[in-house]
């Protein structure tokens, strides 16, 4: 996967880990969950909002929009509106990391896997696969995600980078 430099990166959805893939000298975290804009160390601009704030960005605002792990905690509907508001908000690239097709996790327990009471947003909503990302560059990765939220899976599911240049 090929992702290009940038600035400003707008993490959408980042929880406790914020993306590591692309250096940026601008970072900023726009999580709709306090306690884990709280949880971060680092030198971040932190914005507790749902990706629906990036309406009130202009267009080209940030050089990418990167979103991991993010998607699938969304409604399909939810997820195609995201994508084209990422694609509004960057200038040169949208970089998204998903699991391959629908993967369970719903947290029904008293709190998330992290004591942070996140279980609302830490269930997925949807499924995407390469057929989704019209106009993305798309890689599967072969079993990659092989662990949930009650730990490691007995059966370890794909996960696909989709990348979009601007």
């Amino acid at each position: 996967m090929d992702l290009r430099s940038a600035s400003v990166v707008l993490d959408v959805g980042p929880g406790i880990r914020p993306q590591s893939v692309i250096r940026c000298a601008v970072h900023i975290l726009l999580e709709p969950h306090r306690p884990y804009l709280d949880a971060v160390a680092g030198d971040y601009i932190r914005w507790n909002a749902t990706w629906e704030a990036m309406a009130l960005l202009p267009d080209a605002a940030v050089d990418t929009v990167v979103a991991l792990d993010f998607i699938e905690h969304l409604t399909k509907a939810d997820g195609r509106r995201f994508l084209a508001e990422a694609a509004r908000v960057a200038s040169s690239q949208v970089v998204i990391f998903t699991p391959l097709g629908f993967m369970r996790q719903d947290q029904t327990g008293p709190t998330d896997a992290w004591g942070m009471g996140g279980m609302a947003w830490q269930r997925h909503r949807s499924g995407w696969t390469p057929e989704d990302f019209d106009g993305y560059e798309v890689e599967v990765l072969a079993g990659f995600c092989r662990e949930d939220e009650n730990g490691p899976r007995a059966v370890p599911v794909d996960a696909l980078w989709a990348v979009r240049s601007l």
